[in-house]
């Protein structure tokens, strides 16, 4: 019963963080976060030929992956940081006039907050109940804790986080993560060979 209610306080939480910053705000940076992932690769294309000059003891394949990280990283914190600042001129009142509150926007905001954190509680609960019982089993009041949890029990009969991470969307932004930014079977390098040992010097019989 403890743990279903530290998670509740979790989704709590979400819903209160949301709600202060609002609805807009939390789409941009979602709408940011993804579409990093789709800007990071004509970013990279730009930079390449700058970049790449420099780094003539790298790999030509790793300099593309961290570039496109680069990238990601920069096209997220520039979108979302325009975008949010742009909202945030628009809200601006003059010197010494208090904004009026948007409940409308506040109470979106909350409720995408609260998607937010159950969505956290619902992969936690996950990695809870696939690694406890191994990880913690000397534990004993987790392990009770875990018996008698509802959202453990919700998530051993219905595989919420599975299903959300077999999904076809999140699938094709991780396909595109994975080939673009983490080295696939085909590409990881080969391991360099030991070695080989040296074979001992023959000893010869001293002559008298």
């Amino acid at each position: 019963m403890v743990l279903d209610l530290i998670l509740a306080a979790l989704i709590l939480i979400g819903g209160l963080r949301g709600f202060f910053r609002g609805f807009l705000l939390q789409a941009i940076s979602l709408a940011a976060l993804i579409g990093c992932v789709y800007l990071a690769d004509p970013v990279r294309d730009y930079a390449r030929p700058y970049v790449q000059p420099h780094l003539p003891a790298l790999q030509p394949e790793l300099v593309d992956k961290l570039l496109w990280w680069a990238s990601a990283v920069a096209a997220f914190v520039v979108t979302g940081g325009l975008a949010t600042l742009a909202v945030k001129m628009t809200r601006r009142r003059p010197f010494g006039v208090e904004p009026e509150p948007n409940r409308t926007d506040q109470g979106a905001g909350f409720l995408l907050g609260a998607a937010k954190g159950l969505l956290v509680v619902t992969f936690l609960t996950a990695g809870l109940a696939r690694y406890a019982p191994t990880y913690f089993r000397d534990n004993a009041t987790l392990q009770d804790q875990i018996r008698k949890s509802r959202a453990i029990a919700w998530d051993a009969k219905y595989h919420p986080a599975e299903q959300i991470w077999n999904s076809a969307p999140v699938q094709t932004l991780v396909a595109r993560i994975k080939s673009r930014g983490l080295w696939s079977d085909a590409e990881a390098p080969a391991p360099t060979a030991p070695e080989a040992a040296s074979p001992p010097p023959v000893q010869t019989a001293a002559r008298p």
